[in-house]
Parts: structure tokens; sequence; C-alpha cells
């Protein structure tokens, strides 16, 4: 299971989604590119779904927004959903190899990556903690100022929970040298994906408590997914 599992259905997949691609086809818009997306009438159709019911005010277009886009292009490429399990994520947020000279690349132009339940815990909100799920991404295609990495943490994702909790974060690409975050140090006063949960030493839970963290993460994901290192 993963959250579009939870979020999105038939009617999106035989009806909204195709709309949007026609859509997009007739204003000549590319999808990827968040600009555009937004200006399709089909893209705001499909937010306005999305958007909680009987809500006299707008939609929070930024959350909403991330969730339409991530939801479009996970299907529009194939629905491709890469796992890593327990042993590797340990592995690769250990820090113990950096991986030095390596250009960071997505192992699609969408997709989404599915982590071990209940290891690696964020805090989204004051008080608040909940086991990552895992994270969508999309590229957006290369212009003049370089291409771009749109990612989506998906938080509490459970069978019996009708949504879950997302964090939106997005980063130019090329990155900068040596062409990855994924030997930067992110954390001040302990080490990066140190526990931080009162009691969560004792399960040897995970962390990330910051943007540098999640990049961290994500770069060291996909080389993982890349080499299998």
């Amino acid at each position: 299971m993963t959250p579009y599992d939870i979020i999105f259905g038939e009617e999106f997949e035989t009806g909204l989604f195709p709309a949007l691609t026609a859509d997009a086809e007739t204003n000549s818009a590319d999808t990827r590119d968040v600009e555009e997306f937004l200006q399709l009438p089909a893209a705001a159709d499909l937010m306005e779904k999305l958007s909680p019911r009987g809500s006299a005010e707008p939609p929070p277009v930024t959350g909403v927004a991330a969730l339409a886009f991530h939801g479009y292009h996970f299907w529009r490429h194939g629905r491709r959903v890469d796992s890593i399990d327990e042993r590797a994520l340990r592995a690769l947020t250990s820090g113990d190899a950096p991986i030095g000279e390596w250009s960071m690349e997505a192992p699609a132009v969408a997709g989404y990556v599915s982590l071990p339940q209940n290891i690696l815990w964020a805090q989204p909100g004051e008080g608040a903690a909940e086991p990552v799920h895992g994270f969508f991404y999309t590229v957006s295609p290369t212009t003049v100022d370089g291409a771009r990495l749109a990612l989506l943490l998906a938080l509490g994702v459970r069978a019996d929970r009708p949504g879950f909790t997302a964090i939106e974060l997005g980063v130019p690409l090329p990155a900068p040298p040596p062409g990855h975050f994924g030997d930067i140090i992110a954390r001040d006063g302990s080490p990066d994906f140190a526990n931080v949960l009162p009691g969560g030493e004792l399960k040897n839970f995970l962390s990330v408590t910051n943007a540098g963290e999640v990049l961290k993460l994500v770069s060291r994901v996909f080389h993982t997914l890349e080499t299998g290192a």
C-alpha cells in the first residue's frame, strides 16, 4: 500500500487524470513544470476534488497542489514504486561510508520510494511525531536554470486512516558539488538521523528533523537504488 492507494482511485484514473493530460496537450503545457501545471483548468478541478468537502474557504493551495501534482505524475509515469528494506535504511543513514563524487539522479521521472515501517520518524508539528512511510518524487524538465526535484514525504500512512501527513520540499538540480546532498552534515550537536523521540532509542528509531536531513536521505536512497550499494 502506498499513499496513492489511499487517496486516489478509479475516479481519478479514468476521469480527472486523463482530462488533465488532454488539457495539457491542448494548451501545449509541460505538467512537470509546477507553474504550468497549476495554470491548467483541469488541475483546478483536480485540486477541488482533493480539497476538504463542505468547506466554505478555498483549499490550502500549497498542500493540495503538491498532492495533486505528485499523484498525477505518479500515475502518468507508470506508478513506479521502489522499496528500501530496514538493513539498507540503517546502512545508508549510518554515515560510515561517504558517497564522494556522484551526480544525483532520480530513478525515474516520477515515482514513490517506500521505507520500512515505524523505523524513521519525523515531527511535523509541535509535540507530534509520525513514522515516515516514504516519499514521492517528480523531476521537472531541464531549462536554462536546470531541472528541479520535487519531493513529498508521506507520514502516518495506515490502512485505517483516510489520509496522511505530507511534508513538501523542492530543490534545484544538479545538486552542488560533489553532485548530491548525501555527504552533508545536517544537524548541530548530534549525528544525523539519530533518534529524538523520548524512549525511541530503546526501539532503535531513526529521525529526520530538518530539510537537510531529508535531502541527505533522498540522495542516499537514490544512490542505493542506482548502485545497489
